[in-house]
């Protein structure tokens, strides 16, 4: 996967950071279009939406995660919904399939976008088993270590923006 730093930066960073942050897109800029080069078989995958890699000639996929900018625009500055409203744009024009992880996902991208229903399809998101899980006996240890007790606790790893409703949670 090729990404970039943050698009949606959350603090000023100083000119010298900045820099370097460029200096380091425009190589891994360099570094695509030589590898989109060598392998013919490339496809740029654009996680994030936003198409920064796109290449003539070279097969791109972007995921359309949501819409939300159209959706629930109060939860978003003049400055966001326009940068979504450009990416998601830009996706549209550039991607060869755009990607959404549910069927009302890819129903507000195709009335939202006109594209062909051909060029919008849905994957739904698989959650994955990434680590197995702990020995009885090893979390009856980390129950006491973290002050917590088994069934007694919800760990729910997300961004803290008002349209993700953790004030529900």
């Amino acid at each position: 996967f090729i990404t970039r730093p943050s698009a949606y930066p959350t603090r000023q960073r100083p000119k010298r950071q900045a820099a370097t942050l460029l200096s380091k897109l425009r190589l891994s800029v360099r570094n695509l279009v030589f590898l989109a080069r060598k392998f013919r078989n490339t496809v740029v995958f654009c996680p994030f939406t936003a198409p920064f890699y796109a290449q003539a000639r070279v097969p791109m996929v972007s995921i359309i995660h949501d819409l939300q900018y159209l959706d629930y625009p109060q939860y978003f500055d003049e400055q966001a919904r326009a940068e979504r409203r450009r990416h998601f744009a830009d996706a549209c024009g550039l991607a060869d399939r755009l990607v959404c992880p549910s069927d009302f996902v890819r129903q507000r991208v195709l009335a939202a976008s006109g594209l062909a229903a051909e060029r919008v399809i849905t994957i739904h998101t698989r959650l994955a088993r990434r680590l197995p899980a702990p020995a009885p006996r090893d979390a009856d240890e980390l129950w006491p270590h973290f002050q917590l007790q088994p069934n007694r606790y919800l760990l729910y790893p997300a961004n803290f923006w008002k349209h993700k409703n953790h004030e529900m949670l």
